[in-house]
């Protein structure tokens, strides 16, 4: 191989390594081809997240948080689920009606159960098409040494993730997760 040649191969490997650092390498087993589940048993917890967008009304300019970005974070091994983000204590107008808020779910085995699925059911995407009018949702799942983020595929035309999972299972994650008491 020439010199020229190598120069380029070893930036090329250094550019990826940087590339898979930032997004995960992806070592999650399973999980990366289209349909597959992202929940693999490598993987410890999941942060599924909202970082707002849509077709939504915005909080006032100098509101603590904005209602459309939230997250949960699901722990497996302590079955656990926290949700993360803003509530709305009064007038829409009013900028101090705007409150950042913490909730820990208390989830019992019948809950517990219903978010294992709703999570297991997650699954990669190979669609390449855009909508328009959607929250910009994101998942990503962590193993003790590893982490993998999954966008959204109703933006998958945007390609601001390596991997996309479909949207409609993130629908169906959401619903559970909003419902648990």
């Amino acid at each position: 191989m020439g010199k020229g040649i190598a120069g380029k191969v070893s930036l090329a490997v250094a550019s990826m390594t940087l590339w898979l650092g930032a997004c995960g390498s992806g070592t999650l087993g399973t999980g990366s081809n289209p349909h597959d589940s992202v929940l693999t048993p490598a993987v410890v917890s999941a942060v599924f997240q909202s970082q707002g967008g849509g077709f939504g009304s915005l909080p006032p300019a100098d509101a603590a948080c904005d209602p459309g970005k939230w997250s949960y974070v699901i722990t497996l091994e302590t079955q656990d689920v926290t949700w993360n983000g803003c509530t709305v204590n009064g007038a829409l107008s009013d900028p101090a009606s705007y409150v950042p808020a913490s909730v820990d779910h208390p989830v019992d085995a019948a809950h517990w159960s219903a978010v294992h699925a709703a999570l297991a059911a997650v699954t990669v995407s190979d669609r390449t098409s855009c909508g328009a009018d959607k929250d910009r949702e994101s998942l990503t799942m962590s193993t003790a040494t590893d982490s993998v983020t999954y966008g959204d595929d109703f933006y998958a035309c945007a390609k601001q993730y390596p991997r996309f999972v479909a949207s409609d299972s993130l629908a169906n994650l959401y619903q559970t997760l909003a419902s648990l008491p």
